[in-house]
């Protein structure tokens, strides 16, 4: 959810079941939860719809969504996971990984996909324009399409303008110009 939405630690550490509804598909964030203290509510892709299910099997309402099971089987709300990050990332050879890069790569992805800056605000929580633009980070690929991007727009002009001239020129001489095919 992290990676999906750009949630912060706490927004997911403190999620309820009661928040979460696997059949409309719906995670809520109460108000008063969040950084900012406003509620949000989002759509879960299948990915995350999946695995909360998981996580919220034979709980109650009031259960945490992401819980350890002690040696009793009984469930306890994870507070921390520091020491399991840090070898989940050393294992997947990315050290220095932050939960919270989390934040810019959902920003990035969302923006990638062409969702409008305004949603992907309102799914990660960003107030502010100005907040947004820290965390969405213009990566050198997005740079390399938007110069493509303007290369195909320059030559379909650069197309347009020859043909214009050149019926135009034709027009002059007396010739009738042809279409191209």
């Amino acid at each position: 959810m992290a990676f999906t939405y750009g949630w912060r630690k706490s927004e997911l550490l403190g999620l309820r079941v009661r928040q979460v509804n696997v059949a409309t598909r719906e995670v809520r964030l109460d108000p008063g939860t969040t950084k900012n203290d406003d509620g949000r509510e989002v759509k879960m892709s299948s990915k995350v719809r999946d695995l909360l299910a998981a996580c919220c099997a034979g709980k109650q309402p009031n259960d945490y969504v992401l819980t350890r099971v002690d040696k009793y089987g009984h469930h306890h709300p994870v507070k921390d996971f520091r020491k399991e990050w840090k070898k989940l990332t050393t294992k997947a050879e990315l050290p220095g990984l932050y939960l919270h890069d989390f934040r810019r790569s959902a920003a990035k992805a969302l923006r990638r996909a062409g969702v409008p800056e305004s949603v992907v605000m309102a799914i990660g929580g960003w107030k502010t324009p100005a907040m947004f633009r820290r965390y969405a980070i213009v990566s050198s690929a997005d740079q390399e399409a938007a110069i493509a991007q303007l290369e195909q727009a320059r030559e379909q002009s650069n197309l347009k303008v020859a043909l214009i001239e050149g019926e135009n020129e034709a027009g002059a001489h007396g010739a009738v110009a042809r279409k191209p095919q």
